[in-house]
């Protein structure tokens, strides 16, 4: 019987069904189930959390999702998985023979014997759909395809906020979603607060020899690179701008000596060169450190502090960090709404 809290039974598990999946237990578990979704730090994450509770409620032998999504400045992201695994070509040509007009129901749809559609909508936007196969689909009760419904509307929701709180390349929180985190872990500090801000040297560089795609993927394994830093010091990773990140340090008992050993610690994880598209490029980064309650005690100094420090760890000739210090000089606005790439 499913209660709250209870993990989502692996692939291959038998099946545990309430005798009602609209009782108590059967609601808190997808209540449980929706929850987990909505905290999950990556599309993938909460998608795979999404299909894992599909298949199991609706006894399918597959589940597929498709998402199409107008994310930042019409950037259009794309997202498909299955369960078990296929390759994202084949899942297209699947969603392709399924929906041969290209339009996603607003309901519930039982298509092509033995599958099941239920549209992804947020926001009154059609953005996508889970399917799901099985010889069950045509014969499933009132109340899975109750439940079913519930999982893709919130499943929707919840991918939609990542999709507009998050960078589309790294899939890494965006200005506008880190700046909460920030103010709360400066509400909650009981010591110093780091906030670094990295900037990557002539990025331009990279996008004129491989491309605007190649530079995308760049930004994603350099993200990669940084989250194995963050995992390490429990630390926030944030994408704030093209080639602009914000990593916040929350555990700082020695303030800037700790600082310090992380900028040196990003500086040696990019001493191994990245292969982008059959070119190998060395990529270096400038990092400003602006430390809480010493340089700033507010969100928006801590970032223009941080700002002012990278700016002028660029003038001294990159690939190198520096600490703001009240002595900083003013650099005209070293922080700045992100521009356009």
């Amino acid at each position: 019987m499913w209660t709250s809290g209870s993990e989502i039974p692996a692939l291959d598990a038998p099946k545990a069904k309430p005798e009602r999946a609209s009782d108590g237990d059967g609601l808190s578990w997808l209540i449980d189930v929706v929850q987990r979704i909505a905290s999950a730090p990556r599309l993938e994450e909460a998608m795979d959390l999404a299909l894992a509770a599909a298949k199991h409620l609706g006894s399918a032998e597959r589940v597929y999702a498709f998402i199409e999504h107008q994310g930042h400045k019409d950037e259009p992201v794309s997202l498909y998985q299955s369960l078990p695994a296929l390759p994202k070509a084949a899942i297209r040509e699947i969603v392709s023979q399924l929906e041969p007009t290209g339009q996603i129901p607003s309901k519930p749809t039982i298509l092509m014997a033995p599958s099941m559609l239920f549209p992804l909508i947020s926001r009154n936007r059609r953005m996508g759909a889970i399917l799901l196969e099985g010889d069950l689909m045509g014969r499933l009760p009132e109340a899975e395809k109750s439940m079913l419904g519930l999982l893709a509307t919130q499943t929707a929701i919840a991918l939609d906020n990542l999709i507009l709180s998050h960078n589309e390349w790294t899939q890494l929180p965006n200005l506008s979603a880190v700046k909460p985190h920030v103010a709360k872990a400066l509400r909650a500090a009981t010591g110093p607060v780091a906030l670094l801000f990295i900037d990557i040297d002539n990025f331009k560089r990279v996008n004129s020899l491989v491309g605007y795609f190649g530079g995308a993927e760049l930004l994603a394994q350099f993200a990669q690179r940084l989250q194995a830093i963050a995992a390490i010091q429990r630390g926030l990773l944030a994408h704030i701008s093209g080639d602009e990140f914000v990593f916040v340090l929350r555990h700082m008992p020695e303030g800037r000596r700790n600082a310090q050993q992380a900028a040196r610690a990003i500086k040696q994880t990019l001493k191994a060169p990245f292969f982008i598209r059959g070119r190998s490029l060395s990529v270096s980064v400038s990092i400003g450190a602006s430390i809480f309650p010493e340089d700033a005690q507010t969100v928006p100094d801590l970032f223009e502090h941080a700002a002012r420090a990278a700016l002028l760890a660029k003038r001294a000739g990159k690939c190198c960090y520096r600490l703001f210090r009240r002595s900083t000089p003013e650099t005209g606005g070293a922080y700045r709404k992100p521009r356009p790439r």
